[in-house]
């Protein structure tokens, strides 16, 4: 209860604080100019009330008329003070209102810039992840023998995606992401596909596999050569750009691949004087080959890749 007092107390006295010191010489004159003429009002009014008497018995009426008059010339002060500090109020109220339609506002389109920021940051992360991405979506769709999909978590593969880019859902709503992420990846297929690179038509051809991957690096650039079948020495295809080059040892497994092609690539830098080697397959990777690959520099890569193949070999 004291606490409310003082509360009150404080904001009736900076209040006061605030009327004073806007207080001009104009404002001044105008209160003493309310004050003025309600006094005088006030003495009007007792002039017709004596005038109306003239020694009579005052009625109710004038007895009314009396107090209201005394009540104009003494209490002008008062009057004038109550009307000022309700108009101060009207007006306090309305600026109020409108710092805080201003803060709404204000409020409202930092949300939207925030969001469109984060739509922006989403887009450049799949330009950036689109290859493995790509590589994770597709197989979370796990088909059978005959074609049939056994299952789909397609779902999952996008919520850790998001969650390992750091995407907040709050800004982009998970429906809202999956749209984005199904538009930029159609988007960059389009764009591939008029590179002369179309990731679906990997042939089911071990040798084939090779000479897709050279074909698809020319596309993008590349100088690339297909090496002579079993004196490959580890290494299926060599590729160059922009002064850099990179040897590839090309694996076109149904099931993981494990140690063995590491090895050989890792043999076949020194054999072909690469500067860098990379396995690349279109199915996973034991962890005992990414341990492996790990300890001996040798880069482990999808065929979704393929169109990033120099930042993900040279800007590691």
């Amino acid at each position: 209860m004291q606490v409310s007092q003082k509360c009150r107390s404080n904001c009736f006295l900076g209040g006061l604080r605030m009327w004073v010191a806007n207080l001009t010489a104009r404002n001044v004159l105008k209160v003493l100019a309310y004050m003025a003429a309600l006094s005088l009002i006030g003495v009007v009014l007792l002039i017709i009330v004596a005038l109306s008497l003239d020694g009579a018995t005052p009625s109710g009426l004038a007895i009314s008329v009396l107090a209201l008059a005394v009540g104009l010339i003494f209490g002008s002060p008062l009057i004038v003070g109550v009307w000022i500090w309700a108009k101060w109020k009207k007006e306090k109220d309305r600026l109020a209102k409108e710092r805080k339609a201003q803060f709404d506002e204000d409020r409202a389109q930092r949300v939207l810039t925030n969001r469109a920021n984060e739509r922006e940051r989403l887009r450049a992360s799949i330009r950036e992840h689109h290859g493995a991405l790509s590589k994770n979506l597709h197989r979370a769709v796990v088909r059978n023998d005959y074609g049939a999909v056994v299952s789909d978590n397609r779902h999952g593969a996008i919520l850790e995606f998001l969650d390992s880019t750091g995407i907040s859902e709050h800004l982009v709503p998970i429906d809202e992401a999956v749209s984005i992420i199904d538009c930029e990846l159609s988007s960059l297929q389009e764009h591939h596909i008029e590179s002369g690179f179309d990731v679906s038509s990997i042939p089911t051809d071990g040798h084939e596999f090779e000479h897709w991957v050279a074909s698809a690096l020319k596309s993008f650039g590349w100088s690339a050569s297909v090496t002579s079948g079993s004196g490959d020495q580890g290494i299926d295809v060599i590729a160059s750009r922009s002064g850099r080059t990179v040897g590839l040892q090309c694996k076109l497994y149904s099931g993981p691949v494990g140690n063995k092609a590491v090895q050989e690539a890792f043999a076949g830098r020194s054999y072909h004087r690469v500067e860098k080697v990379a396995v690349i397959s279109n199915s996973r990777f034991t962890p005992s080959a990414q341990e492996l690959a790990a300890s001996t520099d040798v880069i482990l890569l999808s065929h979704h890749d393929l169109p990033a193949l120099y930042d993900k070999v040279f800007k590691k």
